[in-house]
């Protein structure tokens, strides 16, 4: 697991020495929707070294562009993932996604997260069509979600 932002890597893995995290989810905390302040809600799940399940859940306060959103289910497509800034293939720069590519990601995050349960009964060409169309999300997710109308 890459987590982009150093500040908050040591936070998630201050108390944990040794324990690599199996899974960070970084949720909005805002209900109005996004707004000025960018709270999260972090959830760290780690696995101890008998293998049981351990859990951190810690407050982060983040600027826009600063981190990253890891969400998805237990099962399934595993922690889908995308920064919070795009970075130009061609001059390197980096600017923060705007509102709306957040939410429209989010968006489609959540759809996963619904969709999970449903994947260990694919068979295996249905679950290589939903994999292409995450892959066709990522290249282009304007497209991808003009195109599902």
């Amino acid at each position: 697991l890459l987590i982009h932002n150093n500040a908050l890597s040591s936070v998630l893995m201050g108390s944990h020495n040794g324990i690599e995290p199996e899974k960070v989810s970084l949720l909005y905390a805002g209900n109005g929707g996004f707004g000025a302040k960018h709270d999260w809600n972090a959830t760290v799940g780690y696995k101890d070294q008998q293998g049981n399940n351990v859990a951190t859940i810690i407050n982060v306060h983040m600027k826009n562009g600063s981190g990253l959103v890891i969400v998805g289910g237990e099962k399934g497509i595993n922690n889908p993932s995308f920064y919070l800034y795009k970075e130009d293939q061609l001059t390197g720069s980096q600017r923060a996604l705007s509102q709306e590519e957040i939410r429209n990601k989010i968006d489609f995050m959540e759809f996963l997260a619904q969709n999970n349960a449903k994947l260990d009964n694919l068979s295996e060409k249905e679950k290589e069509k939903f994999r292409t169309e995450i892959k066709d999300f990522q290249k282009d997710s304007k497209a991808y979600l003009d195109a599902l109308g």
